[in-house]
């Protein structure tokens, strides 16, 4: 497994950062129980935005002449539709960001923020510019560059902004290549999160520290033994709430499996399921939040 990883070259999806998508005008907010909700209309931003489009597809090439794993997040979005619309009636609610991550089984989402400003004279600023490269696992942020640039007689925008990605992309680059290379060898952070439902409580099935499983370990140290052992390298432990109703797994999980397909949490996540001792007192059902993040509903006992 360690041999196949080392080949593994990062899949980047290049998106516009929250702050481009709202200060033009491509956001839908909503009000449900009090709470303001913020969804980003991508798709509309790239059909109705030619400017994006360019900056996208030329900050993407850039990258791809460096050796990553590009991902087209425009036509992405359009072959998302299905999935989306099964979700509104499932009730999942998943943002869009992390529907794309998960179908392109993408590594890295790199966050693309820039403003054109008016510079007097008849040239124009690149008045505000980042790049910040996110971890599609954990949503940790784990590289960024950017400043604004000098006045710019050029009558194009879009090489205004590229000129920008040129002058960071080293930087960039050599930090997202570190942190990959760390994955390669000890893994990356995903999240297991068990929650007992009430009845699984109230009916005394479930009892993190009081409940047997049939190889006589408590369900806590089976949590615990399960989180070092299955971890990449070890590298795992258990968190409970107080109460021991919630359980985090945080673990080390690697790039691919022993056949070179992708990892996430939501394949350890159903390794729970398999589990004799687990399967004879609960009836459960994983649920994928991300590709870093799985949920085990322990809903009731057997």
């Amino acid at each position: 497994m360690f041999s196949q990883q080392r080949g593994i070259k990062p899949k980047v999806m290049i998106v516009p950062s929250n702050a481009w998508m709202t200060q033009n005008g491509f956001v839908k907010t909503t009000e449900e129980q009090g709470a303001v909700q913020k969804e980003f209309q991508y798709a509309e931003a790239f059909d109705n935005d030619p400017t994006l489009n360019s900056v996208i597809n030329r900050t993407g090439a850039k990258f791809a002449e460096r050796g990553f794993n590009l991902t087209d997040m425009q036509s992405e979005i359009k072959s998302l539709n299905a999935r989306i619309e099964k979700n509104a009636i499932t009730g999942r609610t998943l943002n869009l960001l992390d529907e794309l991550a998960m179908q392109v089984s993408a590594d890295i989402v790199l966050e693309l923020d820039f403003n054109i400003g008016n510079a007097g004279a008849g040239r124009k600023i690149v008045d505000r510019f980042s790049m910040t490269a996110k971890d599609a696992y954990s949503n940790e942020i784990i590289a960024g560059a950017g400043m604004p640039g000098a006045p710019s007689s050029s009558p194009s925008v879009e090489l205004l902004v590229v000129e920008r990605v040129e002058a960071f992309i080293n930087n960039l680059e050599a930090e997202m290549k570190r942190v990959f290379q760390g994955y390669v060898e000890n893994g990356r952070k995903a999240r297991i999160e068990i929650i007992a439902a009430p009845d699984a409580v109230d009916f005394g099935c479930y009892d993190y520290y009081g409940t047997t499983l049939p190889d006589g370990r408590a369900l806590f140290e089976f949590f615990e033994d399960w989180a070092y052992e299955k971890a990449y390298k070890g590298r795992g432990n258990a968190e409970p709430s107080p109460s021991g109703e919630t359980v985090n797994i945080f673990i080390n999980i690697p790039l691919v499996d022993e056949n070179g397909r992708n990892v996430n949490a939501m394949k350890y996540c159903t390794q729970f399921l398999r589990d004799a001792g687990l399967r004879s007192l609960f009836v459960m059902r994983p649920e994928q939040v991300g590709l870093g993040h799985a949920i085990l509903n322990i809903n009731d006992c057997k």
